[in-house]
């Protein structure tokens, strides 16, 4: 989560009643205005600021990402199964790239480990 933190202002007139609420800083050049409804503006203030948490979107970012590149290795792995099932196929993959490709899936699940998680993130290189 994300924390945002919301300025508003309101304009308000002679017996305090509030005429509008807006967003940012208080703009006192509206003191004197009239509005909409031929009230005019006595007063503005600057209302307390309102904190709220936001979700963060980055987690998901990365684990979709992370995801993506597990898939891949997955094609690959489950291409050198077969081969192997297969009597006298020759896989295209060598054992050690496959084992290699074990290694960059397990790498893959840990990056959610990772210290810096989800803004400092290193993925692992496609093993050759």
């Amino acid at each position: 989560m994300v924390i945002q933190i919301i300025k508003a202002w309101a304009q308000l007139d002679s017996d305090g009643n509030n005429l509008g609420v807006y967003a940012g800083e208080a703009d006192t050049s509206t003191v004197g205005d009239t509005t909409i409804d031929n009230v005019e503006v006595a007063t503005v203030v600057q209302l307390p600021d309102i904190e709220r948490d936001i979700p963060d979107f980055m987690d998901d970012k990365v684990r979709d990402e992370r995801n993506a590149l597990l898939k891949q290795a997955d094609i690959d792995i489950l291409k050198y199964k077969e081969q192997v099932e297969l009597v006298g196929k020759d896989p295209d993959l060598v054992f050690d790239n496959y084992q290699a490709l074990l290694q960059y899936k397990q790498e893959l699940r840990d990056i959610p480990e990772q210290p810096g998680f989800p803004y400092d993130v290193t993925f692992p290189e496609w093993p050759t």
